[in-house]
């Protein structure tokens, strides 16, 4: 249904994710599987997916989202094989699952169609780390260095911007000055 709503509207990508969290979180419990097993099941679900996006004309784009490392992912790519399976980059998630960000989005965005734009900080609470998304900049990840990497892209990939903030009325904020940064570095009128 959601390729089909896509296609009605002139789209031509849609954004999954896999869920495929190793840990519990909010409202989810991960599967009794051994991760060979998710994997499994995943590339299964992907291949079938993919099979039916390519059927309604429709690309889709698996965001890495702190739930499959790098090796991971490239390793469904690989099992799935089908121009209809590509990748969203964001270019924060792997921080955390500890990998480096440069290093992700350098193995990653080949595969990719879209990009997730960001910064992030993490600040420290009576609870533990929390991070949470800021002005480019002001955060940890090499910014510059990533746009290094997205220039070097041969195909067309659309950037956006979210950024989740508490409160969510500073989303709008936090959005316009990752959108003028972007404009700037990429010289974007």
């Amino acid at each position: 249904r959601k390729c089909a709503a896509a296609r009605h509207l002139g789209g031509t990508v849609v954004r999954i994710v896999a869920r495929a969290h190793r840990h519990p979180i909010e409202g989810w419990r991960p599967p009794r599987r051994t991760r060979a097993g998710v994997l499994d099941v995943l590339a299964a679900n992907l291949a079938e997916l993919a099979r039916l996006a390519a059927d309604a004309g429709i690309t889709l784009a698996l965001e890495n989202h702190a739930d499959l490392s790098v090796a991971e992912i490239l390793e469904l790519l690989r099992r799935v094989r089908h121009p209809a399976l590509r990748l969203q980059c964001d270019v924060g998630e792997q921080g955390a699952l500890l990998e480096d960000a440069v290093a992700a989005c350098r193995a990653l965005l080949p595969y990719a169609v879209t990009v997730h734009w960001k910064d992030y900080r993490s600040r420290l609470t009576e609870t533990g780390y929390v991070v949470e998304n800021c002005p480019p900049g002001e955060g940890l990840l090499p910014l510059d260095d990533l746009l290094d990497l997205i220039r070097q892209q041969p195909q067309g990939m659309a950037i956006f911007v979210a950024a989740p903030t508490t409160p969510a009325k500073a989303e709008e904020a936090l959005v316009a000055s990752h959108l003028a940064f972007l404009r700037r570095r990429l010289r974007i009128r």
